[in-house]
């Protein structure tokens, strides 16, 4: 824990730089990743024509083939700031890819689960349609699109105050002497040795396929310096983010809970359900209204004490649930507030939980109409605003393999047990025969866990709160004997966990999620008094900027007839012949 001579701020500050470091480096692998995503297969044929522009229609013609009248010629002015082509191209070919890869993406993930469809309805847009044939459906907040807004316009405006804000924090930066880490320089010159090694395998230059990948005008020199403000511009953004946090007061943290209880109290109780139908089902365990109800009654009837409940839910479920049960987490909520009981579970039962009169070990039958089920529950602890300091811990996860060929659970037999157990088993041995330090720890958790929400972060989970987690897991980070640095190994349902406790924080998570609501508010007013300040004062040069935005519409919609986004920098032509190497 921190000094107890320093404030809670102080404290808090120290705490989130190592964060921000994190979230940096992890920032710098998506972005990596992000852009290796997007291949690209074109074929074009390189002309080599003297420059000279004296005209707009002699310009055109010279631009689709040379970079350098790109990266001088201003699109738009935002604030004084001049946006060139090139940039221009840079920022509208990075929208468009990252919305289209998180419509992919979500596509790849839900549609097998919950149908075809499910990339567009999460990001609103559809990844099989050109950018210029759907309609735009965010946020509108200049009232500037217009009912038929594509998203084509979107990008369009989007593009420059995107350049805009990322040139804004980056100029602050440079003014505190800013400079990246080695490990993203070096991150970057990964992604260029990538893509150099991508363009050489289709026999084009890295210069020429920089202007395919993210935009005409960008050669690898433009494309270095953008992606080093990028990161620049993120970094101090982040730290700029942490700045409105720390400067959160305990009176505005105090004034918030006082207004929002129901968003901070919180209470622990038991959950079971008895489902009905409403029709003829050939289910044997299919129960109607009344038959539910009936068993409903009589669990209740039979519950003493919170104790007793999974027993009891046990004894109730269909046989095809009944395993779930023998898991004393099954019907555990633990720590949980009335908003969230209100708008995940059923208001009524929050309503019944809330009440300043409810006791430990209180249990009822609440109807929920609307889920075709009654709701036993029974309290554990009633409503509280606990004080407990969050935790941060790092695990590896070695799962149970009880599943067969199909992905159907089978029985969780003593042989599975013992095979997860010698793989941890190994995994320590690995951890304690090596530097034995955090880093090496993470490392391992990085290519050994198999717990896919945290893996990627060295199995890091950050503030930690009772009733976050199993209670396995949670016993074990609260043992008041736990100091930093400590291991072990632990077994919950999911499997056999190799813990490292790394430590407790300053403050407790109510006021933790309190401190980063109202600092999130005032720094989320700050930037869109930026986007303001954007929108205001850009002075555009229509001709070029239409103009550009119609090179990259273009060859967009040609990369429909392909599964995967085109190049955005320059037309397709037929597969007939490779471009010959330029000169860089």
């Amino acid at each position: 824990m921190a000094n107890e001579n320093k404030s809670s701020a102080e404290a808090y500050r120290e705490r989130r730089k190592k964060q921000i470091a994190q979230a940096a480096k992890k920032s710098s692998k998506y972005s990596a990743a992000r852009n290796k995503a997007v291949k690209i297969a074109v074929t074009v044929v390189s002309l080599l024509i003297a420059f000279s522009l004296v005209a707009y229609s002699a310009g055109s013609l010279l631009l689709n083939v040379f970079g350098l009248p790109q990266r001088l010629i201003t699109v738009n002015t935002v604030d004084g700031y001049k946006i060139t082509a090139a940039e221009f191209n840079y920022y509208y070919s990075g929208l468009y890819n990252d919305i289209w890869q998180y419509s992919k993406t979500y596509e790849e993930q839900y549609a097998s689960s919950y149908g075809a469809g499910m990339g567009a309805s999460l990001t609103g847009y559809d990844f099989n349609k050109s950018p210029s044939s759907q309609k735009y459906v965010g946020e509108d907040e200049f009232d500037e699109f217009g009912e038929d807004a594509t998203w084509a316009d979107y990008f369009k405006v989007a593009a420059s105050r995107r350049a805009y804000i990322t040139n804004y924090f980056y100029e602050e930066a440079m003014k505190k002497e800013y400079t990246l880490p080695e490990d993203e320089l070096k991150a970057i010159d990964k992604e260029i040795d990538e893509i150099r090694k991508t363009a050489n395998e289709n026999d084009f230059s890295l210069k020429r396929y920089l202007s395919f990948l993210v935009g005409e005008g960008v050669n690898e020199s433009l494309f270095r310096k953008l992606r080093e403000k990028d990161k620049i511009a993120l970094n101090y953004q982040n730290e700029l983010s942490e700045e409105y946090n720390y400067s959160v007061t305990e009176e505005e943290i105090q004034k918030l809970y006082e207004e929002n209880k129901e968003n901070y109290d919180s209470v622990y109780f038991r959950l079971f359900a008895q489902s009905f139908t409403t029709e003829e089902s050939e289910d044997t365990d299919a129960k109607t209204k009344q038959e539910a109800k009936a068993i409903a009654n009589k669990m209740l009837d039979e519950i003493e004490t919170y104790k007793d409940f999974n027993t009891l839910a046990y004894k109730y479920a269909p046989k095809s649930d009944k395993e779930t049960y023998k898991n004393d987490d099954a019907t555990a909520v633990k720590n949980i507030t009335y908003t969230k009981v209100s708008e995940s579970i059923n208001k009524d039962l929050a309503d019944w939980l809330f009440d300043k009169d409810r006791s430990v070990n209180d249990k009822t039958v609440i109807l929920d109409e609307s889920g075709n089920r009654y709701f036993i529950a029974c309290v554990e602890k009633t409503k509280t605003l606990l004080q407990e300091p969050t935790v941060n811990v790092r695990h590896i996860l070695i799962q149970f393999d009880n599943k067969d060929e199909q992905g159907n659970e089978i029985d969780l037999t003593q042989d599975i047990k013992n095979t997860a157990k010698s793989e941890i088993d190994a995994i320590y041995n690995e951890w304690k025969d090596g530097e034995k330090t955090v880093d090496s720890f993470a490392a391992l958790a990085e290519t050994r866990s198999e717990d896919r929400g945290s893996k990627e972060n060295g199995g890091l989970y950050e503030n930690v709160y009772r009733g976050q987690m199993v209670t396995a897991f949670e016993d074990w980070c609260y043992d008041p004997a736990r100091k930093n640095g400590d291991t072990g190994i632990i077994e919950t349902s999911y499997g056999y966990h190799l813990m490292y406790f790394v430590g407790r924080n300053d403050e407790p998570h109510w006021k933790f999620t309190a401190r980063s609501t109202i600092g999130s508010q005032k720094y989320s007013e700050f930037i869109e008094s930026l986007y303001k300040k954007a929108h205001d004062s850009e002075s555009p040069n229509t001709r070029f900027l239409n103009y550009f935005t119609a090179r990259l519409l273009e060859n967009i919609n040609r990369s429909y007839a392909s599964s995967e986004p085109a190049g955005i920098g320059q037309s397709i032509t037929p597969d007939t012949t490779k471009a010959p190497a330029e000169t860089e």
